[in-house]
């Protein structure tokens, strides 16, 4: 899932503000600083939060507690503080980085410099923020594991392997998306393969030839090369039952999945909140988020 689950990224003051979702607010929140050379800001994460279970519905953020942590940020501050949102969000303020490439998911976020390293931050339970010393032209998040794809075009994972998602096939992708439990590769002849998770079936991709490939809860969606979408694995809310559609972008979110259409405009089905409903306008890129 650039495949976002439950999180959103900000970039405010010259710095990435990475907001990841919380399932609940804690209620006592700690503060851990890291202090670094005269070039970096101070890293401040606030509030923690009970282990979460698989998701059974999804979290909304407080979209304006977000944007007043923004507002704050530009205004000059150099943390985020517990009064700037509520707690059960989490606010990370890093020190000012170029990325190419940036994915996010429960309560960390990994990042893909311009030098093709990938740096993770945030919650680190199973190993999800200590990516490898390699290079990649790719990274995507999962629930508690990440994947690159190096420049070879071979893929490499860390983190939660419990099911296998962390240990990618043998081969060469030209995409890759982590969903909560299973990940996918796009092969250069357009064919998908899936491993990991496979309660629904999401990690058993049709024989079809996509160009695109994105990864949600217990659901992948792929693009067609005639751009129409073709989604497998749980359909419990329509989230694997696309529209007759022509899209240039797909992605998959906890039990919806959205795309953009031809002309700019976007288009979602499956389970989601009736006020999160696309708005109007045209859109050059889109992400699903929990």
């Amino acid at each position: 899932m650039l495949a976002v689950i439950g999180a959103v990224v900000l970039i405010a003051a010259g710095a990435v503000l990475a907001f990841a979702l919380l399932p609940g607010g804690g209620d006592n929140p700690e503060t851990v600083d890291e202090s670094s050379d005269s070039t970096s800001s101070e890293t401040e994460v606030t509030s923690t939060a009970p282990e979460p279970q698989r998701p059974a519905e999804h979290a909304v953020a407080d979209a304006a507690s977000a944007e007043a942590a923004a507002a704050r940020a530009q205004e000059g501050s150099s943390a985020i503080g517990a009064d700037a949102m509520p707690l059960s969000m989490r606010a990370v303020h890093l020190a000012a980085d170029s990325y190419v490439a940036m994915s996010g998911s429960r309560q960390y976020a990994c990042g893909l410099r311009t030098n093709g390293t990938a740096q993770c931050w945030g919650r680190n339970d199973d190993g999800q923020t200590e990516p490898p010393d390699s290079t990649f032209t790719a990274i995507t998040t999962g629930w508690s594991h990440a994947c690159g794809l190096r420049t070879n075009g071979t893929a490499q994972c860390w983190g939660d392997n419990g099911a296998g998602q962390a240990d990618p096939p043998e081969g060469t992708f030209t995409a890759i998306t982590a969903g909560f439990g299973h990940t996918c590769g796009l092969h250069t002849n357009g064919t998908a393969q899936c491993w990991g998770h496979n309660d629904n079936g999401q990690t058993e991709p049709p024989d079809s030839t996509f160009t695109a490939i994105t990864g949600g809860l217990d659901h992948t969606c792929g693009l067609r090369e005639n751009g129409t979408a073709q989604c497998w694995g749980s359909n419990v809310s329509g989230q694997a039952d696309p529209p007759d559609s022509t899209f240039t972008a797909i992605t998959a979110g906890g039990s919806h999945a959205c795309g953009l259409r031809t002309n700019g405009t976007a288009q979602c089905w499956g389970e989601y909140p009736a006020d999160t409903e696309p708005p109007d306008g045209t859109f050059t890129a889109i992400t699903a988020g929990h």
